[in-house]
């Protein structure tokens, strides 16, 4: 038997008022069972956006009218008879195209008394919501102003490269998410979890049982209230090991400010346009010595690693004037090429500013380090990594990028490469510099007028040794607070769903 596009009207209103009366929080030990009220709507011959759509979703009857043959209840409909018999639990609410689209979410959602609710989706590669930039567009600022989760995600060839760069963006992002599904299909089927009912995960659920893992320690602060999802506050370091960790932004010692350690810091977002199979920001592939994770990414033209201020305007030239980091090429030396851009948001769109530096890429870690304080601006919002070329790129690694005050001295980097080539080139430079270097202890040193190699610092870096999350608007789900109450046993956080 099929699933229908709406919940019907003859029957679901019924089936509601049970089951809130039952899982209903006041004097009951279900407060934290969060009701779904229709898993995956898809009205309108499954449209992903259109008035009429969202019309029907919210509305039912006559809303939904001519193509639909039976009587739906909308989702307002469902909410009113939940909040009817004094039910005060979260109510989670997923969108049109088999809850894929959240494109007027905000604007067509149930008037709820308790506003209680949460906008869910589902995500998959196969879906028109599957991109950074949906992600950025659509879905990021639905959880600027209501909790997000994402409550199913999944792949069918039970890879893991779509998965987890949806998780890092969720990570970066504090939005929750959820994968699917609990059974042991061949993945050609559907995208499986498990490979046997003993919980052996597969490839894709190894994916996400190693994520929850890492947040193992962390302290949470109260995460559920019967009228509002409070965000939870990191305490303790122990996630720090664990993929897409969040780092603090705060300068850890000397004015410097990380962008990335062992995953994006939480002073930054990944704004990337990218396919996201070709990029990961928790990358244990080629990692620098020391860290635990690296950002891989095989350039496209076109595209670009994107990272972005969580408040406008971080990168002030008045406390900062170097940025450092290391890189890696996967294809050795072979004259490869990443462009360096600062950027500006002017609130729809971003912009270079400043100067363009060309890094070169070799096969074996080195340190690049840049002067910015002459390029003529005094704050940016974040930065572009872009290629520089068209034609096919080999992978790169990046790690440790950090901003750092005048004569402060970061890390050391020791090369196995006998000799390599170092080219940097500026926007508005009379001249490319090229030089070439042997020292096995080497620091490429930027500048808009010149490039010198040099003997690199043997000072070891200061890293973030504390982890703490940015600050959160008074109501949303934090992607911590949702794997602690998904993988907490003595708490039921889902599910009663309908379909």
């Amino acid at each position: 038997m099929g699933q229908e596009p709406m919940p019907n009207q003859d029957h679901t209103p019924d089936f509601w008022t049970s089951v809130a009366n039952m899982f209903k929080t006041a004097g009951n030990a279900y407060s934290n069972v969060i009701l779904d009220p229709f898993n995956e709507p898809f009205p309108e011959n499954n449209v992903w956006d259109s008035t009429q759509g969202w019309l029907c979703w919210r509305d039912g009857g006559n809303a939904c009218r001519p193509w639909l043959w039976y009587t739906a209840a909308g989702m307002q409909s469902l909410v009113t008879t939940i909040r009817n018999t004094g039910a005060t639990n979260i109510i989670l609410l997923g969108g049109l195209s088999y809850s894929n689209s959240l494109k007027q979410w905000v604007a067509y959602k149930p008037v709820d008394p308790l506003n209680n609710l949460v906008a869910a989706v589902h995500i998959y590669p196969d879906t028109i919501c599957s991109n950074v930039n949906c992600y950025d567009t659509v879905i990021k600022p639905v959880a600027a102003q209501y909790p997000v989760l994402i409550s199913e995600i999944g792949q069918k060839d039970c890879g893991t490269n779509f998965v987890n760069a949806l998780m890092d963006w969720c990570d970066t992002n504090a939005i929750g998410y959820m994968g699917w599904t609990w059974n042991t299909w061949d993945c050609g089927g559907g995208p499986s979890l498990i490979s046997n009912y003993d919980g052996t995960p597969t490839n894709f659920g190894s994916a996400l049982k190693t994520r929850f893992a890492s947040f193992a320690g962390a302290t949470l602060s109260t995460v559920v209230t019967s009228t509002s999802i409070a965000y939870a506050t990191i305490s303790s370091s122990a996630a720090s090991s664990g993929p897409s960790s969040a780092t603090t932004g705060a300068p850890p010692s000397g004015g410097s400010l990380y962008v990335y350690h062992d995953g994006l810091t939480s002073s930054f977002q990944d704004w990337s346009f990218a396919d996201p199979s070709s990029y990961s920001l928790s990358s244990t592939t080629m990692v620098f010595p020391g860290t635990t994770m690296s950002i891989s990414w095989t350039p496209n033209n076109w595209e670009a690693l994107s990272f972005q201020c969580r408040t406008g305007g971080c990168i002030d030239t008045r406390t900062y004037t170097r940025i450092e980091f290391y890189i890696v090429g996967a294809g050795g030396s072979s004259g490869q090429q990443i462009v360096f851009n600062f950027i500006r948001y002017d609130g729809s769109n971003s912009h270079m500013i400043g100067q363009q530096m060309n890094v070169p890429v070799s096969g074996s870690w080195q340190k690049v380090s840049f002067d910015f304080s002459s390029w003529g601006f005094t704050t940016a919002d974040g930065m572009w990594i872009k290629a520089n070329s068209a034609n096919p790129q080999q992978a790169v690694y990046i790690d440790e990028i950090v901003l750092t005050a005048p004569n402060t001295a970061t890390g050391s980097l020791t090369t196995s490469s006998p000799a390599a080539s170092v080219a940097s080139s500026s926007a508005n430079a009379a001249a490319t510099f090229t030089t070439s270097m042997s020292s096995t202890n080497t620091t490429i040193m930027m500048s808009s007028s010149s490039t010198s190699v040099r003997p690199a610092s043997t000072t070891t870096a200061s890293t973030p040794s504390s982890i703490s999350s940015a600050p959160r608007p008074s109501i949303g789900f934090s992607q911590l607070s949702l794997f602690m109450l998904y993988s907490t046993t003595s708490i039921c956080m889902l599910l009663a769903i309908s379909s």
